[in-house]
């Protein structure tokens, strides 16, 4: 779909950003941050760990669950291998240290997401869930280096 006639929808350094575009990131992170402290724990529901895969395979418990973490790894390995060696090129150079710590917090995420599942309970979702949120904040990161 083209702009209309006359439309400047370009983005870069002809046109900068307001000063309060430019902060809402940080703005809405710190309210969100304000909001969830104030509020205080969120409570799991008590069926939360109840999964649907309740099969074992080679003694491994909840072994669907545990195995297709695999997926996660692989990609990880795939990711790393085929951009960390174009990493000081332009496209990738500004954008790199967040695309490197999403490729490691996916990697993190197959092996945190593996150990939960083997036992799933409160005290090991931590490490479900955190290499998750790195792979979020690098996927972040990496594009805002691209802009």
């Amino acid at each position: 779909m083209q702009p209309a006639p006359g439309m400047d929808v370009s983005i870069g350094q002809a046109h900068p950003m307001s000063p309060w575009i430019r902060h809402t990131p940080t703005i809405i992170t710190i309210s969100m941050i304000a909001i969830l402290a104030l509020h205080g724990r969120i409570a799991q529901p008590a069926h939360y760990h109840d999964f649907a895969d309740q099969s074992a395979a080679f003694g491994i418990p909840h072994a669907a669950d545990v195995f297709s973490n695999v997926g996660f790894a692989l990609v990880a390995i795939w990711g790393w291998l085929t951009l960390r060696p174009r990493r000081g090129s332009e496209p990738l150079r500004a954008g790199w240290p967040g695309y490197r710590l999403f490729l490691i917090g996916l990697l993190l995420t197959a092996f945190g997401s593996a150990f939960y599942h083997l036992a799933p309970d409160n005290s090991r979702l931590i490490w479900d869930r955190l290499p998750i949120a790195l792979v979020c904040a690098g996927l972040l990161a990496g594009v805002r280096g691209d802009i």
